[in-house]
């Protein structure tokens, strides 16, 4: 299952294409997208979602702000034996002076492009 997050459809076309182009290069079925047109769906509600659906993987575009809680909602998933993947690269974040921080973002998405 495909997850797209975006209030625009020109923003919602492009993480719907970056989902399809990833199962299709790993040769996975995309049998369902899940839209959420405002970005509020809870990470319960998308694990329910998933589990209902009989979804084997929950495909997550970096740019969606769900992203955010990426190690949350994949503890959720695992919990019925959904993997959760992030795609992509999010917008980087201007960092505070003074301060190094690692973006759990951008080293789960490293992860994922493994």
């Amino acid at each position: 299952m495909g997850y797209v997050a975006a209030r625009g459809d020109t923003n919602a076309a492009d993480q719907r294409a970056l989902v399809t182009c990833y199962t299709s290069a790993e040769g996975l079925a995309l049998a369902d997208v899940l839209y959420d047109h405002r970005d509020g769906l809870t990470i319960s509600q998308i694990a329910d979602t998933a589990q209902v659906r009989g979804a084997a993987i929950v495909v997550i575009p970096a740019q969606s702000q769900l992203a955010g809680a990426y190690t949350r909602l994949a503890y959720e998933l695992e919990q019925h034996g959904i993997r959760c993947v992030l795609i992509g690269t999010a917008a980087s974040k201007p960092v505070q002076p003074g301060r190094i921080t690692t973006s759990s973002t951008q080293a789960a998405a490293e992860v994922a492009s493994l």
